[in-house]
């Protein structure tokens, strides 16, 4: 993982953008330098399939951590400090939130922007408090009110079950295993970017990971030791989904078990313009994929960059993959962002608009009537992203320029989550 290591370091040094670093960032870096080194091959790809990543890197949402460095452990009520930056927060329910913040001012010249404070309040955002230092560079999902798991382009990935206060590595299996058990995660593993990841399950109780025995017939673009770092693994009910491109044709393609890995069927989508076979994106095999809380109903999106058109599929239980609705433009500024799941069941679709000198802005469009229809999320700045459902079902996203973290019951009305 040498590579994703490097680009993050190369990141790391850049001047901070006025307005947080994007995933886009990532994105156009590592193209670029794949690019240098494929200099003078020639890559075909007029239907590129497109998602942004999900990491959020770094943002600008200012909120004040305690003075000094915590060490790992410490559970002490924070006291405020003006400068610092929000880079990542996730709500579990009504009482578990968890974020991390930068351990010192990111103006200050001493200042390392390598490590992040993790904070956690159990009462609903009445209080916080420090549950440790952790790596900027890690990505971190909460897979219960208690559980974290966090990971980077390095092996090992590493595990705390009570609340980020202590962690531990969490070493690889001996032995694959059949199924992602309950209360797991879904992940993809790969020593290589340049190589296709394999799914491996974490199991929170034994506190390990392993491979699955089955694995989905599809090449995986993704490769990185992180959860659904660009929005092409769902982990619902008993059902994952996993977007990738056909291993013959490099078409996109979707692959679906509704048993936890234990078995998978793969849907290549073959009705999209596609008039040669190095146009289908082999070059950038990428779908985003979402799905309902309860895994009954899945949707894919896949992005035409060229034609500038957005194709979105839907998958119920028991039956294949339909199009939802007609194809949907996409205006010059835009690109597409991520999508989510409403607890209605309604997909909404993120464009985002990246001023020169704004914040990155969000509209969202959702299915109704046939078409994709503008829709307004009540109490939701236009800036606030992304939009994620965390395993408690409670919506949240938080809003860079000002700061505000979001929560929502269903998906549609949101309200500020206290931040002490």
């Amino acid at each position: 993982m040498a590579e994703l290591t490097d680009l993050l370091d190369a990141l790391a040094a850049r001047p901070a953008p006025p307005h947080g670093l994007r995933a886009d960032d990532l994105f156009t870096l590592g193209r670029r330098r794949r690019r240098r080194r494929r200099a003078g091959a020639v890559t075909g790809a007029a239907l590129a399939v497109v998602v942004v990543l999900a990491l959020v890197l770094a943002g600008a949402a200012r909120w004040r951590p305690s003075g000094g460095t915590p060490v790992v452990g410490a559970s002490s009520v924070a006291a405020p400090r003006a400068g610092a930056a929000l880079s990542w927060a996730a709500v579990v329910d009504a009482a578990h939130a968890y974020a991390t913040v930068p351990v010192c001012d990111p103006g200050e010249r001493t200042c390392s922007a390598r490590e992040s404070i993790l904070r956690g309040t159990d009462d609903g955002g009445r209080t916080w408090t420090d549950r440790g230092v952790v790596s900027a560079r890690q990505v971190l999902t909460a897979l219960g009110r208690d559980t974290l798991l966090a990971g980077d382009g390095e092996a090992p990935m590493r595990l705390s079950t009570d609340g980020g206060r202590h962690w531990a590595d969490l070493p690889d299996g001996s032995a694959p295993v059949s199924a992602v058990p309950a209360g797991g995660a879904v992940v993809c593993r790969t020593p290589d970017m340049r190589q296709s990841c394999k799914l491996s399950a974490v199991d929170p109780q034994s506190r390990r990971i392993a491979p699955l025995t089955h694995q989905p017939d599809l090449i995986m673009a993704t490769a990185y030791n992180v959860v659904d770092p660009a929005g092409q693994i769902q982990l619902a009910g008993d059902r994952i989904m996993v977007a990738g491109a056909d291993r013959r044709t490099g078409r996109p393609a979707v692959a679906v078990s509704g048993d936890r890995g234990r078995t998978w069927s793969t849907h290549v989508f073959t009705d999209l313009p596609c008039p040669e076979p190095q146009d289908c994106g082999r070059d950038l095999p990428v779908v985003s994929v979402q799905a309902r809380a309860d895994g009954t109903t899945g949707f894919a999106v896949v992005v035409d960059t060229k034609e500038r058109r957005a194709y979105v599929y839907f998958l119920l239980a028991g039956d294949g993959w339909a199009r939802a609705g007609a194809a949907i433009g996409l205006d010059p500024s835009e690109s597409f962002y991520r999508s989510f799941v409403t607890a209605d069941n309604t997909h909404l679709m993120g464009l985002q608009s990246v001023p020169w000198d704004a914040p990155p802005r969000l509209r969202y469009v959702g299915l109704r009537a046939g078409a994709y229809e503008p829709v307004a999320l009540d109490g939701l700045p236009a800036t606030a992203m992304p939009v994620r459902r965390s395993v408690g079902g409670v919506f949240s996203a938080f809003d860079q320029p000002s700061g505000v973290l979001f929560q929502s019951a269903d998906g549609r009305h949101f309200s500020p989550f206290p931040l002490g």
